[in-house]
């Protein structure tokens, strides 16, 4: 069987496969594997779920279909070289993640690369007929996002239950939030934009892991990259950086779309990082990725109190995180 696959793999890249290597994957269920070909060359085998093979034969593939958004753009991805059954042959990044380059590159340089990115996604017009424009983060999307924290974090990692009064104030700030995070929903969104997320090779940045992009805050994408709880950055470094990113980005916007709202922001940067610590435990307790609970602590470090702290959603932006610090 092994020989025969790659039989087939060689034959589409029309070179002789002389060894495929696992790789490390993403939170998917897709399986990535390095393929090495004679004459000397390597690609990377996206091996796809079984409904996302049938998606990727019926030419209606999330992954690829916004990968030909992206490439109208011009934003960088790792191209597509040839199509299997059951997968994909990409062009290979190397394993240089921002995440890893940060260690011995210059911040500063990368950081304006990752911006230029951002403003760029910016410029995406909601007319192109692609999925991402069927997605939306309207405020039932958000609300979601905080339930599926509320189940997986909450209830699964801390195995808290609520008061009902508790529950009940909670719920109401989960609304509130959700009600005006969404009044902000009018651009692409990568919607995972992180340093694990962004590849380093030679002199391009390129993006990964984009088949969940949607319609959202102009500012979603950059929150996620200058919070992210993987990058070990001071508070000040975080705020630096997020102030340059927004000039960046904004400089390309419509004065229309510019917004001086601080709370969007800070409501934005709440929701984000309270999701993405529900991602942490649902990889760590359900799919079984890695000890991801370990993030939980440098996530709530990027947010401060006084700096989400709000009387419109008072229990989820204070109390909660009281609860969340003493008891984890």
């Amino acid at each position: 069987m092994q020989g025969q696959f790659y039989r087939e793999v060689g034959k589409r890249l029309e070179h002789a496969i002389s060894d495929i290597a696992p790789l490390a994957g993403d939170g998917s269920e897709r399986r990535y594997y390095r393929v090495h070909t004679d004459p000397r060359r390597t690609f990377v085998l996206m091996a796809l779920a079984p409904d996302d093979a049938v998606k990727l034969a019926a030419g209606c593939y999330e992954w690829t279909d916004i990968a030909a958004v992206l490439d109208a753009a011009g934003i960088a991805y790792p191209r597509i070289i040839t199509t299997l059954p059951d997968g994909l042959i990409i062009e290979d990044c190397g394993d240089q993640t921002l995440e890893k380059a940060l260690a011995g590159n210059d911040r500063t340089r990368l950081f304006a690369r990752c911006f230029d990115i951002a403003a760029d996604f910016l410029t995406i017009a909601k007319d192109s007929g692609s999925v991402w424009t069927q997605r939306c983060f309207t405020q039932e999307a958000y609300l979601q996002e905080l339930h599926f924290f509320r189940r997986m974090f909450l209830e699964r990692a801390m195995q808290r239950s609520l008061s009902v009064a508790d529950s009940a104030a909670l719920q109401r700030d989960f609304v509130a939030i959700s009600s005006f995070l969404a009044q902000y929903s009018n651009f692409f969104v990568h919607k995972d934009f992180h340093s694990r997320n962004l590849m380093v090779a030679d002199d391009r940045v390129l993006v990964i892991d984009f088949q969940d992009a949607c319609i959202g805050s102009p500012l979603y994408d950059l929150i996620s990259l200058c919070f992210d709880s993987y990058m070990p950055l001071s508070l000040t470094t975080r705020l630096e950086l997020f102030a340059a990113g927004r000039r960046r980005i904004e400089s390309g916007l419509p004065a229309a779309a510019v917004t001086s709202n601080d709370d969007h922001w800070a409501a934005l940067l709440l929701q984000r990082q309270l999701k993405a610590i529900g991602s942490f435990a649902k990889l760590t307790l359900v799919t079984h990725k890695g000890e991801y609970l370990r993030y939980v602590q440098p996530a709530l470090a990027t947010f401060p109190r006084d700096m989400v702290a709000s009387s419109r959603w008072p229990f989820l932006s204070d109390t909660l995180l009281t609860i969340i610090s003493e008891n984890f």
